[in-house]
């Protein structure tokens, strides 16, 4: 788990351990801080399920969805849906999804 500040959240810092009132940091090998958790609250962290994903045309064949091990994605749910657009090979740009699911 990562942590940052609550409202201002510009430094992140990898979680070493946790007690019931701090955040414990690993700085260096030897270096270690207690951040209270009244003042941090844990990074929303995304990992990419593309590969993972089933596209599902809709009837009026304008529009698609994507499923993730059978759940529907929505921004309702833990997911998101990135648009983004990438060079192919032949060079020509080509629009795509980028799939995530919050951990």
């Amino acid at each position: 788990m990562r942590v940052k500040m609550k409202g201002v959240g510009s430094a992140v810092y990898d979680v070493w351990e946790e007690s019931t009132r701090f955040y414990i940091v690993r700085l260096t090998d030897t270096e270690y801080f207690a951040l209270p958790k009244s003042d941090w609250e844990p990074v929303t962290e995304w990992v990419d399920v593309t590969k993972e994903c089933v596209v599902e045309p809709a009837d009026d064949g304008r529009t698609i969805s994507f499923r993730h091990k059978g759940v529907l994605v929505c921004g309702l749910n833990d997911y998101q849906v990135k648009p983004q657009i990438v060079r192919g090979d032949d060079g020509r740009n080509y629009h795509c999804f980028i799939v995530e699911k919050q951990q």
